[in-house]
């Protein structure tokens, strides 16, 4: 994987854990930030500073967006010269330890792994690409060549497909998180009484990735001192300078809201199992996190390449935009007043029958090492 981008690192992370719990006898699992690791230092800085800025300019990213996607092949040709320190570093890695299985969660990745094979006739790996965009396939994702194409959806399945990928290459399983995410150890009374918060209100959690920038910046601010009289816990992640600002409102007091900041937090389950509405950035690691326990979703940011993850859900009526202080405290509002239209909303999460796909996946590329050989052979 490459750490752009949470879901890049939080479904391959998802993965490995499956494997070592399925196979940790028969199967040694190496994970990477692959870019860093080796050696492609200066690109890395680059590639991760370029993301974390496309965060704060949605209206030049949506644009790029569009372009690349349309351009097709031309994008993926592109990323060759634009990452050519990456290239030259990961094919050389490559050819000196090659893997019996090569298993990515990044575009970028497996356009290195393609390139390795074709420079070195010698090295016979597969390479899976797992597409971190659950209902979408833009073209930055379509290496045609590689051997395996995972996808989350039907939607993203027949989008790659129109950009040429074979049929028989896709598989389809559920978007993976981590199976330690569901072990929660403790009651929400508990996980509310760390916090400092009261346990008999609605809770709302508000998040927006490790970097904690965009619209919870402006956001976090206008719920902590709405008046309204619900919990609210705010993961800044590593926004120090949010956290401070919010820390500076609670200590004035928020009235009937009972207030939590937080930094950079690893307990991410604990909070949602004890909140009631996820408010977040359109991040599909995040938003399956919150689907999986069942949490109603509340959209108040997003990046164009994440708008597709956006409309499942809403369409799936699991979720809403509310991008605006008006739309949150509406949505909190009628939360707090109406017990029977939050469980409404909580039971048609629970019959979407949403399963963690991270065994599945893990379970595929056993098969694919067991079988690789053979089939090569052929």
């Amino acid at each position: 994987m490459i750490e752009a981008g949470g879901a890049h690192k939080t479904t391959a992370v998802a993965v490995a854990e499956s494997l070592y719990r399925l196979y940790a006898d028969k199967i040694h699992v190496e994970l990477y930030d692959f870019c860093y690791h080796v050696g492609a230092v200066d690109f890395d800085n680059k590639h991760k500073a370029q993301w974390d800025s496309y965060l704060a300019q949605k209206s030049i990213v949506k644009i790029g967006f569009h372009i690349q996607n349309s351009l097709g092949s031309i994008t993926r040709q592109y990323l060759k010269s634009w990452g050519k320190e990456f290239f030259e570093k990961g094919v050389t890695w490559l050819r000196d330890n090659p893997p019996e299985v090569f298993f990515t969660t990044h575009f970028l990745a497996a356009g290195v792994a393609l390139e390795a094979r074709k420079l070195y006739p010698e090295l016979h790996f597969p390479i899976i690409l797992f597409n971190c965009e659950p209902h979408d396939s833009s073209s930055l994702w379509v290496w045609k060549e590689v051997d395996f194409f995972i996808v989350s959806s039907i939607t993203a399945a027949n989008l790659a497909i129109l950009k040429g990928m074979k049929k028989e290459k896709i598989r389809i399983s559920q978007f993976p998180v981590r199976d330690s995410f569901f072990h929660i150890q403790k009651t929400r009374t508990e996980i509310c009484g760390e916090l400092g918060i009261d346990p008999r209100k609605r809770t709302l959690l508000m998040a927006a990735g490790g970097q904690g920038r965009g619209a919870i910046e402006k956001l976090s601010k206008e719920m902590a001192l709405s008046g309204i009289e619900m919990n609210l816990v705010v993961v800044c992640g590593k926004n120090e300078k949010l956290r401070e600002d919010l820390e500076a409102i609670r200590k004035k007091g928020t009235g009937k809201t009972t207030f939590s900041p937080l930094g950079f937090v690893n307990n991410m389950n604990e909070l949602m199992a004890a909140s009631d509405v996820v408010a977040t950035k359109a991040g599909p690691a995040t938003s399956y996190e919150a689907a999986y326990l069942g949490k109603p979703l509340a959209f108040i940011d997003y990046v164009e390449n994440e708008r597709a993850t956006m409309r499942y859900f809403i369409d799936n009526g699991m979720g809403w935009v509310a991008d605006s202080r008006k739309k949150l405290v509406h949505m909190m509002e009628k939360i707090i007043q109406s017990p029977d239209y939050y469980n409404k909303i909580h039971r048609r999460i629970l019959r979407m029958s949403l399963v963690n796909g991270s065994e599945d996946i893990a379970r595929f590329l056993n098969t694919v090492m067991e079988t690789w050989s053979d089939r090569y052979n052929e």
